[in-house]
């Protein structure tokens, strides 16, 4: 974590108006039923299934914005296919379905046909909820031979890609892994996705409310439009992303205006731009080499990177 996190971080810590704004409870728990359109959510992520993103069809999770899913029959009657309804990238607008290459390559296609590894078994854990493991109608990736496999997501990799985390027997750690899915009607998700980016709007601009109040010379103005807007619990997301927007330039103006040698300003940081890659993230840097996708342990093995300002 760097200085300015770490600062952020301890400033937090002193603040007790957050608490007029309470994080949505998690969306209710619905049966698993085939064929029927729902949403699938990791309940220790805190996020939905998605069956593609960014990194083209690779399977991952997201807070705030799910791919409808659809679980049919598989060949046998413990054993189920999972397709979900993609919004981006190349099969954008069509039913893909979820299949393995390996454990750290999970993809979507459009078709089920010649896919040896995709179908799966849901295991109860008596609450509702399941771990989504492998079936033994796969052709490589079986329950017979990787029986402690489960679908989640893995802390450690540091992203939203879903794996398949075999912590019993593989290099994972178990406190790592997030196994844990149920499912969850469209009504459910459509009020708990709505709710949730309001909460999330609120907390930014609740945190750029801090930084103000702790820097010299912030626009008063500015300022005080942000702590009515944040007290305001009937706030829209877009308002209040907005006004985040002007108290950041705010802060940023204050702050060049008193830099000097002595008290230099973090840019970068500031604009939560990476600057030392130690977490292996690039947010908001570009790369001809495709950096952003790749873990950038050390800052060095990621090709020339220019800043996103």
């Amino acid at each position: 974590m760097n200085k300015f996190a770490l600062f952020i971080a301890s400033l937090l810590m002193s603040v007790t108006s957050f608490a007029q704004w309470t994080k949505p409870a998690a969306p209710a728990v619905a049966p698993l039923s085939t064929n029927q359109s729902c949403y699938l959510y990791n309940k220790d992520a805190d996020g939905f299934f998605v069956g593609a993103n960014d990194y083209g069809t690779r399977v991952s999770v997201s807070q705030t914005s799910g791919y409808e899913v659809k679980i049919e029959q598989g060949t046998e009657s413990d054993s189920y296919y999972i397709s979900s309804y993609v919004l981006e990238g190349w099969m954008k607008n069509s039913w893909g379905y979820m299949f393995l290459d390996n454990f750290s390559a999970i993809y979507t296609d459009n078709t089920k046909e010649g896919k040896p590894n995709n179908q799966y078994t849901f295991v109860s854990q008596g609450d509702g909820t399941y771990k989504i493991g492998l079936s033994n109608k796969n052709a490589t990736f079986t329950a017979a031979d990787y029986p402690t496999a489960f679908l989640g997501v893995n802390k450690a990799k540091k992203d939203t890609r879903l794996y398949f985390c075999d912590y019993e027997n593989g290099d994972e750690q178990e406190s790592d892994c997030q196994l844990v899915w149920y499912f969850v009607t469209p009504d459910d998700y459509t009020a708990y996705v709505a709710s949730i980016i309001i909460y999330n709007a609120a907390m930014e601009l609740g945190e750029q409310i801090t930084i103000a109040k702790a820097t010299v010379g912030v626009d008063a103005d500015v300022l005080s439009a942000s702590e009515a807007l944040y007290n305001n619990t009937s706030s829209t997301a877009e308002a209040m992303t907005t006004q985040a927007q002007k108290l950041r330039d705010a802060i940023m103006a204050a702050a060049y205006y008193v830099a000097s040698l002595d008290h230099p300003v973090e840019v970068l940081a500031n604009q939560n731009i990476a600057t030392d890659f130690s977490d292996e993230q690039t947010t908001g840097w570009t790369s001809t080499t495709n950096a952003q996708n790749k873990g950038a342990g050390n800052g060095m093995r990621t090709g020339m990177m220019v800043p996103c300002l």
